[in-house]
């Protein structure tokens, strides 16, 4: 199926909804979970150490938990509205994005033909080639981690269009 051009001929002067940037660290809770309590090693090197229930660290006050994942290139999902606001901790949604040729090839053929809710073709991404965003996999990511990486490039308006249509029938279940 052709598809029009989805992409700027340059990036957009500031992080935009659509944007795509490199080196966004993805994961996800480990199953079953396993729950990590922060304490000092021999030596005094600092460490983790595996604990049966959360526990809160005194520092932060958080509880932490083992993850996997990668570092994949991301989608930006925010709206622009969301993005202009300098919050304090503020966090951007991104989608990770893979190489369509990572697909099966009947999988493929339908993420191309735009019958896949979760999964956004991005054709021909500059630099990336044939892509998808994979919409369950939208993570909330340290607004300073995302604007020190590298913007690769910024949709059109066709594209947020097309963003909007599959965040819609993703989310939705319906035609939007």
């Amino acid at each position: 199926m052709a598809v029009p051009s989805w992409w700027e001929s340059a990036l957009k002067s500031a992080l935009s909804q659509g944007d795509v940037v490199q080196k966004i660290p993805f994961c996800g809770v480990t199953a079953p979970a396993t729950f990590l309590r922060w304490l000092t090693l021999r030596g005094g090197r600092p460490g983790w150490e595996e604990v049966p229930a959360p526990v809160l660290r005194p520092s932060d006050q958080r509880k932490y938990f083992l993850a996997n994942g990668d570092i994949l290139p991301g989608l930006v999902i925010s709206h622009d509205c969301d993005l202009d606001k300098q919050r304090a901790n503020g966090k951007v949604l991104l989608a990770p994005i893979a190489s369509i040729q990572t697909l099966e090839p009947a999988m493929r053929s339908t993420v191309l033909d735009q019958k896949h809710l979760a999964l956004l073709p991005l054709p021909l991404v500059p630099g990336l080639g044939d892509s998808y965003a994979d919409l369950r996999s939208i993570t909330p990511v340290p607004r300073e981690l995302v604007l020190d990486s590298e913007r690769v490039v910024s949709m059109n308006p066709s594209g947020v269009d097309r963003l909007y249509a599959q965040l819609f029938k993703f989310t939705m279940r319906r035609e939007p």
